[in-house]
């Protein structure tokens, strides 16, 4: 069974700046759910000391994976058109 969605021609909903705002609004739950998972994968506890092994996760978290995928978010926004 496939639902097929139509709206308006004059929906708000079509507008880039709602459309837009969806796309940042998805990024940044789901941003927020990977850094969580990743500070759980590296054994992160907060008011602790971190043993090298969690401290080079957190390097390698914060630098190389952070850069990778704002990198890719760029190419995202830059080259795929929303509307």
């Amino acid at each position: 069974m496939t639902v097929k969605l139509t709206l308006l021609t004059q929906s708000k909903m079509l507008s880039k700046d709602f459309v837009y705002g969806v796309v940042t609004a998805s990024f940044q739950i789901e941003g927020g759910a990977l850094a969580g998972w990743l500070l759980t994968f590296y054994g992160y506890q907060a008011d602790t000391e971190q043993s090298d092994t969690r401290k080079q996760g957190l390097l390698l978290f914060f630098t190389i994976l952070l850069f990778y995928c704002f990198t890719v978010l760029l190419f995202y926004m830059h080259y795929v058109r929303l509307l």
